[in-house]
């Protein structure tokens, strides 16, 4: 009889557990398909879909006084150097076809910033988004290499780079306090910046810019294009937390899920689902970023789709041509960056 009882308990146990996975997760196939990256944050696939990371490298051997690191305070040093990329990876094989970029950062080059994003327009063009000082610091103290990239949208067909957009100079000589371009995403002619200095969401269409508004208290770190043809950006608190916003021209900005990490990708799948890549940070350990990925559904209902535990540090996530999502991972882990396939 005590044999029975326990054979149903563990059924029903079993069950139970099965039942409640269904519920509050899907199941999911992870697999790494690049390492040992330097610092990667920005992730795109080109219309052949060949995939293309930014890696931001690991700041370099010319330092400054810092006293305010992207707004974190006295972090130490900066360090600047041309350690940044773009890297194609095709195949298992993996070219760097940019290379040079300018890559700043702190504590031995462990928390960098760089080549933050990357998308491709219309035409063809790589474009990459770079970032910048903070608080509208004057750009002097850099080599003049490094001032022609800091705060700029870059592009290039695979020989010379180019200025696309002076985001940084556009922002703070319009008197905004910060600026800090982070993400792209283009629909047509239409190029979308995420500055997540100012706030604000950015629309350029040829050399003019214009700004589709700001939530108070939010700060744009990825932009992608919806299937209703607006643009949606994952956005951090600066607290630790953050939301997902739509931005449409013409109508205010509206928050569509709450309650979030620190958003660090946004992507759409091919039927039009919104998945989100969130960062928790660790009270006990400063340099730990628990990451975890969400899907967004109707009014901002959220669904558990990668636990933390299994992503570090995650940045921008994009979907390949095969259906599969593509997550950046160890974006603050010097040469142990990583690119991880989720099979949902």
């Amino acid at each position: 009889m005590r044999r029975i009882i326990l054979l149903i308990a563990l059924a029903t146990a079993v069950i139970s557990a099965l039942a409640s996975t269904a519920a509050g997760r899907t199941a999911v196939s992870i697999s790494t398909v690049a390492g040992r990256l330097d610092h990667p944050n920005g992730i795109a696939f080109a219309r052949d879909g060949t995939m293309y990371v930014t890696e931001m490298g690991h700041g370099g051997d010319s330092c400054y006084a810092e006293p305010n690191f992207l707004g974190f305070g006295d972090l130490g040093p900066v360090c600047y150097g041309q350690t940044g990329a773009v890297t194609r990876i095709k195949n298992g094989h993996r070219d760097r076809i940019v290379q040079g970029l300018f890559s700043m950062g702190v504590l031995g080059g462990a928390v960098s910033v760089g080549a933050e994003d990357l998308t491709f327009d219309g035409s063809g063009r790589l474009l990459v988004v770079m970032a910048a000082r903070a608080a509208c610091q004057p750009t002097s103290v850099f080599a003049w290499w490094a001032q022609a990239q800091i705060g700029k949208v870059l592009w290039t067909t695979g020989k010379h780079l180019r200025v696309a957009a002076d985001v940084g100079g556009r922002q703070c000589g319009r008197g905004m306090p910060s600026s800090f371009p982070a993400g792209l995403a283009t629909a047509g002619d239409r190029l979308y910046v995420a500055d997540g200095g100012s706030g604000e969401m950015l629309l350029m269409r040829g050399k003019t810019f214009r700004s589709l508004g700001s939530v108070k208290g939010t700060f744009p770190l990825s932009a992608a294009i919806g299937p209703d043809g607006a643009v949606y950006a994952g956005v951090c608190n600066c607290d630790g937390t953050g939301k997902v916003i739509r931005y449409a021209p013409g109508k205010p900005p509206a928050i569509i899920a709450d309650g979030l990490g620190w958003v660090s990708g946004i992507a759409f799948a091919p039927d039009g689902t919104l998945y989100v890549s969130d960062i928790h940070f660790d009270e006990k350990d400063q340099t730990a970023a628990h990451g975890e990925l969400l899907r967004i559904g109707k009014k901002g209902a959220v669904t558990t789709v990668v636990p933390q535990g299994r992503l570090e540090w995650p940045g921008h996530i994009a979907f390949g041509p095969d259906g599969a999502l593509y997550v950046v991972n160890h974006v603050h882990w010097s040469a142990a960056g990583e690119i991880l396939r989720i099979k949902l």
